[in-house]
């Protein structure tokens, strides 16, 4: 019997573990460790892993599965025990990674969203100066005060500039597909 297929959740999602040992997450997802109650573990705070789904233990408890963390590791976390955030924001960089480089391991994906998430990083502080944003949460009111003006992003490796949808997420998805499209750094196709 195939594990039933879920959306990340930051919670176990309990009424389906009743029935099931293992739910699989529709796709991977960031996440950023906070802390570990392993002595023993490599793991630091502020890693990054990709996590898959929820798998119930014997002990009654539940760990969140973990396909890899950026220091190899595929230590799973413990529901209640262990911290972590559940980066769902980034699904658009995941999205793009994956639809544009199949071919990248799961060490690979983690490290090439480090590396776009660095390019997004600087180009939207950058639009939030220039906006005059004081929050992203601001971000989609934009359209409306900038109706005929488009908003750019400058590609800090070739200078061409990239055309921004208003709505935050559109514009995290345009920019990560341009950097994987055009820029993969060290990950070559072969």
């Amino acid at each position: 019997m195939n594990p039933k297929i879920v959306n990340a959740t930051k919670t176990p999602p309990i009424s389906d573990l009743e029935t099931e040992d293992t739910v699989l997450f529709n796709e991977p997802v960031l996440i950023t460790l906070i802390s570990v109650d392993d002595p023993y573990t490599t793991l630091r705070p502020e890693m990054i892993g990709l996590a898959y789904g929820w798998n119930k233990l014997p002990t009654k408890q539940y760990a969140l599965m973990i396909k890899v963390w950026e220091n190899e590791s595929t230590l799973n976390l413990i529901y209640g025990v262990d911290k972590w955030t559940l980066n769902t924001d980034y699904e658009d960089i995941i999205d793009s990674i994956m639809n544009n480089r199949p071919d990248l391991s799961p060490i690979e994906i983690i490290n090439l969203f480090k590396e776009i998430f660095n390019f997004l990083e600087t180009e939207l502080i950058k639009i939030k100066t220039e906006t005059n944003i004081s929050s992203f949460n601001q971000w989609n009111d934009l359209g409306s005060a900038f109706e005929n003006e488009p908003l750019y992003a400058t590609c800090p490796i070739c200078n061409n500039k990239i055309v921004l949808d208003y709505y935050y997420n559109s514009a995290l998805y345009t920019i990560s597909e341009h950097y994987v499209e055009k820029h993969i750094g060290h990950y070559s196709k072969d």
